[in-house]
């Protein structure tokens, strides 16, 4: 499976999306907007507002990992904003024209194009907060992305040429060299990988191999392979797991 489709697998089997589903139905069916207060029973406005609140956040994890494969820079609030606002934009429309067909709201008391961008915004911010407070690793990617603005750069990624210096994915040791790959691309450097992870000062990562440290916000999934472990990279790479550093990846959520 590719790394883009083991990063939808795992939002979809992540608790936030069904979470935010729940508890966006239940939030709507007790405020009964459109006058479904008087036209629907509680539990008919419960399945009014199931369907098509499920199909937006269908639409809304499917685009956040999509913009978050093809822009990684991207911080999670940069990524969940930009998906906000497509979806203000696309949404309203074919949510209106459906609704009807699905639940029993009448068309007349269906919102305007307006009413439903700011309704779509507004569930939009809900389910990203709700993921933001139930996912470690969206909290940590924008911890790591407000680090990088500020002024401080690991040691690590001082010693790359200008045109390399991003954020760290990952850093393989190979005998008495790393190779480091950032955002911007891959620099070779005469130096131990303990050495080199000393100088990352602090980054949010660990060593998964006696060969290997990630960055936490770089994995996307794992997988396993008969008896061993495999992490899953946002650049499309594959990292072993010893057995050794199993029981610390799986402390971080990672496997």
């Amino acid at each position: 499976m590719s790394a883009l489709g083991v990063a939808l697998r795992q939002a979809f089997i992540s608790p936030a999306p069904w979470l935010s589903w729940l508890s966006l139905t239940l939030a709507l069916g007790v405020l009964a907007p459109f006058g479904t207060d008087v036209s629907c029973t509680p539990l008919q406005r419960l399945y009014c507002f199931a369907a098509p609140v499920g199909l937006a956040l269908l639409w809304g994890v499917t685009a956040r990992v999509l913009v978050q494969h093809c822009c990684p820079r991207l911080g999670y609030w940069e990524a969940a904003l930009a998906v906000i606002a497509v979806s203000c934009v696309l949404l309203p429309g074919p949510l209106v024209w459906l609704t009807p067909h699905i639940t029993l709201i009448p068309r007349q008391d269906l919102p305007g194009y307006g009413e439903a961008a700011l309704l779509t915004a507004v569930l939009g911010i809900g389910a990203a907060a709700v993921r933001w407070s139930l996912t470690p690793g969206a909290r940590e990617a924008g911890r790591e992305a407000a680090a990088e603005s500020g002024p401080k750069v690991p040691r690590l990624v001082e010693r790359l040429s200008p045109e390399l210096r991003g954020r760290v994915l990952r850093v393989r040791g190979r005998n008495h060299y790393v190779e480091v790959l950032t955002e911007r691309g891959e620099a070779r450097i005469l130096l131990r990988l303990s050495d080199a992870i000393a100088e990352l000062d602090g980054s949010d990562g660990l060593q998964v191999h006696r060969s290997h440290w990630v960055a936490a916000a770089a994995v996307v999934g794992s997988q396993k392979v008969g008896p061993k472990h495999e992490l899953l990279l946002k650049d499309g790479s594959r990292v072993p797991v010893s057995r050794n550093y199993v029981e610390a990846v799986a402390a971080r959520g990672l496997l």
